[in-house]
C-alpha cells in the first residue's frame, strides 16, 4: 500500500540537512580540487592534507550558512503550498 505524506522541516532540521549536503559536496569536490591544484609548493603534505580536511569543512560551513539564510524563503514557500509531497512509508522511532 502506497501512502502519500506532506511535511515541512523546522529550522534546526533544515540547517542540519543543509550542513550534510554541504559536507557531501565538499567531499565530492576533493578530486576536482586536487586535480586543479598546482602542487609546486615545497610542503606537499600540508597542501594535500588541507584539501582533504579543508574542502569538507568549507562545504559544511557554507551549507550551514546558506541553510540559515535561505530558511525564511523555504518557510514562506511551505506556507504557500502544503509542503513537499513524498510517496513511501514512515518508520517511527521507539
Amino acid at each position: 500500500m502506497e501512502t502519500r505524506f506532506w511535511f515541512r522541516l523546522k529550522f534546526q532540521s533544515y540547517v542540519k540537512l543543509s550542513l550534510l549536503m554541504g559536507f557531501c559536496s565538499g567531499v565530492a569536490l576533493i578530486p576536482v580540487t586536487i586535480f586543479s591544484n598546482d602542487f609546486s609548493s615545497s610542503n606537499l603534505l600540508f597542501s594535500v592534507g588541507f584539501i582533504f580536511i579543508g574542502t569538507p569543512l568549507a562545504g559544511s560551513l557554507y551549507g550551514t550558512i546558506m541553510g540559515a539564510v535561505s530558511y525564511p524563503i523555504y518557510y514562506w514557500l511551505m506556507n504557500q503550498t502544503k509542503g513537499f509531497r513524498y510517496n513511501g512509508t514512515l518508520e517511527s522511532e521507539d
